[in-house]
C-alpha cells in the first residue's frame, strides 16, 4: 500500500471541523488483548522495509489494518486533537502479578522485568518469570543462552531466540531506552526486539510482562504497549480481520 502514494487537497473545510493529532500519531501495536491496544492517531505501517520500518513483526505475520492492531470499524473516530486517548504523561503500572503454585513457582519469581532494575534481568541459568495464571515459565537456558518460552500445561518449551552457545553468561533485559533484549558476555547484544521503544512519544522506565496467554510485552511508562511476541501455534494464522469490535473499547 505504501507503493500507491496520493496527495490529497482537502478544499472547504468547516471552520468547526475537527483537528487531527498528528503530531502525537504513533505506530500501530498487535494487541491480542484488547484493553492494550494502541488507539489514537497512528501512522501507516512500513513493513519489512529497506531501510525504514516501523512494524516488528517478524516472518510471514505482515501488520494488518484491523481491530488486531485497534483499528475500529468505519471512522477512526479516535484520531482527533480532543478524542485521541493517548495523553503521553507517565501513569502508574498495575500491580504485578505473582503465580502463587509453590510447585511451579517455588521461588515466587514475578511475571515482569524491569528497566530500572537490574535485579529483576534474566541471566542464564538463573531466575525466571512466571505468568500470574502459572501457566507459562520464561528464562534463559544455561547450555545455549536461548529465551524459552516454557508452558507448563503440556510441558512444552517452545524455543523463542536462540544464539551462540560460546559467548555465556547471556543476560535478558530491557534497557533504559525501551530495548528488549539478549546480551552476551561481553555486553554486545545479540538479540534485540524490533522497534520495541516505541518512538520519541514513548516514556521509560520499561517493562517486560510473560501475559496469561504466552506472550512476551513490553510496556512504557505511559501503559502503551509497544511490541509483542509471536505466537508459536496457530493463533497468528486464525485470527479473522471480520471480527466485531471489542466492547471493551470506547465509542466516540
Amino acid at each position: 500500500m505504501y507503493m500507491t502514494p496520493f496527495v490529497c487537497n482537502v478544499a472547504n473545510a468547516s471552520s468547526t471541523a475537527k483537528a487531527v493529532d498528528v503530531r502525537k500519531a504513533q505506530p500501530p501495536r498487535k494487541c491480542y488483548d484488547p484493553t492494550s491496544c494502541t488507539q489514537g492517531p497512528r501512522n501507516p505501517m512500513y513493513w519489512k522495509n529497506e531501510g525504514s520500518q516501523n512494524m516488528p513483526e517478524a516472518g510471514h505475520y505482515a501488520p494488518t489494518y484491523s481491530i488486531l492492531y485497534g483499528f475500529a470499524e468505519g471512522a477512526q473516530h479516535d484520531i482527533f486533537i480532543n478524542t485521541n486517548p493517548n495523553n503521553y504523561t507517565a501513569r502508574a503500572a498495575p500491580a504485578e502479578m505473582k503465580c502463587m503454585d509453590t510447585k511451579i513457582n517455588p521461588k515466587g519469581y514475578g511475571s515482569r522485568i524491569y528497566s530500572n532494575n537490574a535485579n529483576t534481568f534474566l541471566v542464564d541459568g538463573g531466575a525466571s518469570i512466571v505468568s500470574a495464571n502459572c501457566r507459562y515459565t520464561v528464562y534463559v537456558e544455561y547450555a545455549t543462552g536461548s529465551v524459552m518460552i516454557h508452558d507448563n500445561t503440556d510441558n512444552s518449551t517452545p524455543l523463542f531466540i536462540g544464539v551462540d552457545r560460546n559467548q555465556r553468561p547471556y543476560t535478558l533485559k530491557i534497557d533504559n531506552n525501551g530495548n528488549f533484549v539478549n546480551t552476551n558476555g561481553t555486553g554486545n547484544v545479540v538479540w534485540q526486539a524490533p522497534m520495541s521503544a516505541g518512538g520519541l512519544l514513548s516514556r521509560g522506565p520499561y517493562r517486560v510482562d510473560i501475559n496469561n496467554i504466552g506472550q512476551l510485552v513490553v510496556t512504557d511508562a505511559t501503559q502503551h504497549n509497544r511490541w509483542e511476541s509471536n505466537f508459536f501455534d496457530n493463533r497468528e494464522n486464525n485470527f479473522s480481520s471480520l471480527t466485531a469490535d471489542p466492547a471493551v473499547w470506547k465509542k466516540y
